[in-house]
């Protein structure tokens, strides 16, 4: 028996593996991220709302446009004064002027809904008023969540 050894370049085989994987998914894209807890950048915006600001980026290289995508974000608990104006971010003792505030209206204006936990704004004495504009107060953070994770959108927590 001849055994036959095929000399095969090393590079050939790493250009088959060249690149990143793109997305199989570019249609009825369903999110929900659940924002619920402070990180922080340096300058003082919510790690979460920059990484859905970049993850919609990534969704529009790839052709996964507004009409395709279905992405709500959920402020709950620790992440609700991430959505409030500056008089009542300032009551949360993190200064006069909300740093989301620029991109949660780029957010809202690609189409992301943006919701907050109205059981956490009535524990706080938050009416909608406190809210910035384009964010919708939902029943319960927590329901809410579960309700789009029952109707197909896939869960994603900060």
């Amino acid at each position: 028996m001849v055994s036959v050894i095929l000399a095969v370049p090393l590079a050939a085989l790493a250009a088959d593996d060249a690149g990143p994987v793109g997305l199989e998914v570019k249609d009825r894209v369903n999110v929900v991220y659940h924002i619920k807890v402070v990180d922080v950048r340096p300058d003082g915006v919510s790690k979460a709302v920059h990484e859905l600001r970049h993850l919609l980026r990534i969704y529009d290289q790839q052709g996964v446009t507004r009409d395709k995508r279905h992405i709500h974000a959920v402020f709950d608990a620790d992440g609700v004064p991430f959505v409030l104006n500056d008089a009542a971010y300032s009551r949360f003792g993190k200064g006069g002027i909300n740093p989301n505030a620029p991109l949660i209206a780029e957010l809202i204006e690609e189409g992301v809904a943006i919701e907050v936990c109205g059981q956490r704004m009535e524990r706080d004495k938050l009416t909608p008023k406190a809210l910035l504009p384009g964010v919708k107060m939902v029943l319960g953070g927590q329901p809410r969540v579960i309700d789009l994770q029952l109707r197909g959108y896939a869960y994603f927590r900060f």
